[in-house]
């Protein structure tokens, strides 16, 4: 279980003129999954100094250092179960023949399946469906990881070339497919159903025990704060009628990130975390593979980063203070008012450096020249800088296999485990030429996500003042505000450079930045009104004294109050463009609440009723920023795993069709037949590669809230609040259907020259519809899953409430000291409570539209049906408490209290997305009911 100790020493060394407060705290935080844990430490120092009756000098030091790792909160996706469905076939990659319950197959006459008894090898494209070499492990080394580190290191395919960076051989390591579960030819996918876009989850567990495995314990993360404080405050003076005061102050952020977190998706492409299962029956030299039928977590090309900050910020401010309700006649009636005017200035330095596990060893194939591999390239880069280090050889890099099990069952029996850096036999070569060269796996940098558009540099300077009144004896108090935001920022420079042989970061580039900032400012205004209308109405009043009706509503009257607040914001966020490069605006808002608040029962009750509407405009955070970065990936080379990339395609043909021309004129040409210039498509793969590629949209939200407080007692305390919550999209960027129309007849359009000997109506001699390029869909397969479909359903969706947004919801919750109801020494102490929770049901999908008819007829499902959400239900959650008052030797307060969270909870899986026929495609863990003790002591 988890723990936490604290202190808290708070201090007065002179009075009225010096007093210190330290406190600190020490905690573990435990999980249900092992093995887990996260450490957390805090110090906070603070000093208040008063060297004059009218000075203040203020100042604070915080510590916090955190780090370990957590469990992962959703189930693996299932690469095994489909595997054992079909019988457990191995794969024999030296005869590239497959044994089925006791029986070899191979492949069939026409080369187009397998047939029992054949000797002939079978092809990729005769592979049965229950296999896949798909995605970027069998492109990269792949690195067996088991419980006492690496075991085995390997190439995934012969190689023909004399070198281990050309992997084109026959014969070859393949993977599970999850397909026959789905009755697919590729993985995750119906043969006919494009719109079930991914492979499942486990919901089994007996596949899976989600309820004691943790299958990120491979992951590591660490934060260390330190931040700084220094104020003082000055009264100029101070009278019956007026007062002035002035404060200075500065804060300073120092910060340091540290992620390495392969299981929870940090890999560069493809599907990372995945639950696979070895099939392969030998290694690729011929030796028996004992891993075959044991489950593991496959990991591609995982990356560290370190992410180092500072910020500082700067304050000073003038409050100005005016009071008349003191004085006699009609000057009292002007009432009190506080004028407060503020400039701040804050500077904000952010980086991030990116390291990644690679081959450290030269070797004669690692040279430039040799086997293609290309001048200044750097060994744990996976994308190329324009002017600076070029990718290196996939082969360098790697796709780990994370044991988690043994061969009986292929379930998943522990958590993976991390390994060591150091020197490995790397296995590679051909038919009776296998080399075991001995290759050390080390950490090197890497441009990919480093600098440039990942560094980020701030200057925000903010002037603002704010007025308070209250007139009328405080019947009305108004509020109003205004600031303005002046934004200047710039990137890191490129192009970012490496050193020492590409193995070093070079720091005088990483770190400097561009010339010249981009300038950007906004206004923030407020206004707001409290009227307590009828307070001192001597009607009022004379019902207050009342009994009966009059009573009460003398009491409502004289309690109530009027709010409206209206607001327009300005929000100032990092640099980004949308896909034709453009910069983005700044996201900003307005928004109005108006509401009431009653003050009952001299206090004892307390309702407030707000209603209030929000619209934000040019935000980044939406559905159509998604659709932003997938159509992308038809186009570009980053380093994502999706087979078709049109770049990466057409650098293959042109550069088969061209052999003299060196990269140079290879690149133009590429360039020129996809429709880029060398800029665009330079700075498209670096804004998809730093996530600086988005879209806008415009959101209104809209509710209504109620809280209601009740003491009707000094023992018992009753709370309670509900709200009605609606999200809505009012307007998406043109930008995504304006790239969709320039790009799709070019897509649509464009041959590949490799297949221009087949028919005309081949769709293979298209690259929109060519099949034949090793990922797991075509481009046009895949537009219309991931961009087409669920970008009608943003449109159609526009005006609408979103339905992923739990409209209803409400919490009441109590607490009730004993001694309310008795008089019992002991009995007395004890207080108890507790509450329940309640929230609407959301939707987790859309159904297809004629979705039943459709999988009956084993048609085709192409739309989404946006008004028939796919609904996961309302849910209860309750809380309680007990807790113990008492004095230790009639001088230290001791309190106990057990606090149980979520008791109805004894744990499980909740679906969070679902497949276009309503099943579950993804499951969220839940843990089961949460025990806290906490006992503090006042000494």
């Amino acid at each position: 279980g988890g723990w936490r100790s604290s202190f808290d020493i708070n201090q007065v060394l002179k009075k009225n003129t010096l007093a210190i407060r330290i406190n600190g705290l020490q905690q573990h935080d435990d999980f249900v999954r092992k093995p887990t844990g996260f450490d957390t430490k805090r110090l906070d120092v603070v000093f208040k100094y008063r060297p004059f009756k009218y000075t203040t000098i203020t100042g604070s030091f915080l510590h916090y250092y955190g780090a370990g790792n957590r469990p992962n909160n959703t189930t693996p996706r299932d690469y095994v179960s489909a595997w054992v469905a079909a019988g457990k076939p191995g794969w024999d990659p030296v005869t590239q023949l497959i044994t089925l319950g006791g029986t070899t197959y191979g492949a069939n006459a026409a080369g187009t399946g397998i047939q029992a008894g054949s000797l002939t090898p079978i092809s990729d494209a005769a592979l049965p469906n229950y296999f896949s070499r798909a995605g970027g492990a069998f492109q990269r080394s792949n690195i067996f990881v088991d419980r006492t580190g690496i075991t085995y290191w390997t190439a995934p395919t012969s190689n023909t070339g004399g070198n281990p960076t050309a992997n084109a051989g026959l014969v070859r390591l393949v993977g599970p497919s999850p397909s026959t579960a789905f009755s697919s030819t590729v993985p995750g996918r119906f043969d006919n159903q494009p719109l079930f876009t991914t492979t499942p989850t486990t919901s089994s567990q007996e596949l899976y025990d989600w309820s004691k495995i943790n299958l990120s314990s491979i992951d590591q993360f660490a934060d260390k704060t330190d931040t700084y404080m220094a104020q003082i405050d000055q009264i100029f003076f101070n009278t019956p009628r007026q007062r002035l005061s002035g404060m200075a102050a500065i804060f300073v952020e120092d910060a340091d990130r540290y992620r390495r977190t392969p299981a929870s998706n940090s890999g560069t492409s493809g599907q990372t975390g995945q639950l696979f299962v070895d099939v392969n029956l030998r290694n690729l030299d011929g030796t028996p593979n004992l891993n075959f039928g044991r489950p593991y977590i496959g990991v591609l090309e995982p990356r560290t980063t370190l992410s180092p900050a500072r910020w500082e910020t700067y304050r000073s401010s003038l409050a100005y203070n005016l009071d008349f309700s003191q004085e006699k006649g009609l000057l009292k009636w002007f009432g009190t008012h506080t004028i407060s005017a503020y400039v701040d200035y804050k500077y904000r330095i952010n980086r991030n450096y990116s390291y990644r596990d690679v081959m450290t060893t030269d070797t004669a194939w690692t040279q430039p020249g040799v086997g293609g591999v290309v001048n200044n390239y750097a060994r744990a880069n996976q994308q190329n800088i324009s002017g600076g280090p070029q990718a290196s050889p996939n082969i360098m890099r790697g796709f780990y296999r994370y044991y988690v099990g043994d061969n009986q069952g292929s379930n998943v029996d522990y958590a993976p485990t991390p390994f060591r850096y150091g020197s490995y036999p790397f296995v590679w070569g051909n038919t009776g030429d296998w080399h075991y060269d001995p290759i050390t796996l080390g950490q090197l940098p890497t441009t990919d996500n480093t600098g440039g558009t990942a560094n980020l540099k701030q200057i925000i300077k903010t002037p603002g003042a704010v007025i308070q009144s209250h007139f009328l004896d405080h019947a009305v108090v108004t509020t109003f505000g205004a600031r303005k935001d002046l934004v200047y920022s710039k990137n890191g420079a490129t192009p970012q450079l490496l050193t020492n042989n590409n193995t070093a970061f070079d720091y005088a580039s990483i770190d400097h930045w561009q010339a010249d900032w981009r300038p950007s400012s906004g206004r923030t205004t407020t206004a707001g009104v409290v009227v307590r209308a009828f307070r001192d109405l001597p009607f009022v009043n004379r019902w207050t004294n009342d009994t009966g009706v009059k009573g009460i509503l003398g009491d409502i009257l004289h309690g109530m109050s009027i709010t409206y607040n209206k607001s327009n914001n300005f929000i100032p966020l990092p640099p980004a463009t949308d896909l034709y490069l453009r910069p983005l605006p700044n996201s900003t808002g307005k928004g109005t609440d108006y509401g009431l608040w009653f003050n009952l029962m001299e206090g004892k009750l307390v309702i407030r009723i707000n209603r209030y509407t929000n619209t934000q405009f040019d935000a980044r955070d939406s559905d159509a920023n998604t659709i932003a970065q997938r159509v992308l990936r038809h186009d570009i080379d980053a380093g994502q795993s999706d087979g078709f990339k049109l770049y990466t395609q057409a650098t293959n043909w042109v550069t088969a069709l061209n052999p003299a021309w060196d990269a140079q004129q290879v690149q133009t040409e590429v360039l020129r037949e996809i429709g880029f210039t060398p800029a665009r498509y330079q700075g498209l793969v670096d804004g998809f590669t730093n996530g600086t590629i988005a879209a806008t949209n415009d959101v209104t939200g809209k509710g209504t809230e109620i809280e209601v407080n009740y003491n009707p007692t000094k023992y018992w305390t009753v709370a309670f609040n509900a709200n009605d919550t609606q999200a809505i999209n009012t307007n998406v960027s043109s930008s995504v259907q304006q790239y969709i129309d320039e790009r799709m007849p070019i897509w649509t359009s464009i041959q590949d020259p490799r297949f221009a000997s087949l028919p005309a109506d081949n769709p293979n001699r298209y690259w929109w519809t060519n099949t034949t390029y090793g990922g797991s869909q075509t481009a046009a397969a895949n537009y219309l899953s991931f961009v087409d479909a669920p970008y009608a359903v943003i449109r159609e969706t526009l005006g609408k409430s979103q339905p992923a947004v739990r409209r209803y919801g409400f919490k009441l919750s109590s607490n009730l000291q004993l001694a309310a109801i008795t008089d019992n020494s002991i009995i007395k102490k004890f207080s108890v409570g507790g509450a329940v929770r309640w929230e609407d049901k959301g939707a987790i999908g859309y159904y297809g539209v004629n979705y039943a008819s459709l999988l009956a007829n084993n048609q085709p499902i192409t739309r989404l049906d946006a008004n028939n959400p796919v609904w996961d239900p309302g849910h209860f959650y309750f809380d309680a408490f007990i807790g113990y008052k008492t004095k230790l030797y009639d001088k230290w307060s001791m309190t106990v209290r057990l606090n149980v969270k979520n008791i109805q909870e004894s744990g499980g899986l909740k679906p969070i997305r679902a497949f276009p026929d309503g099943t579950p495609s993804a499951y969220r863990i839940v843990d089961p009911r949460q025990f806290i003790l906490t006992t503090s002591f006042d000494l």
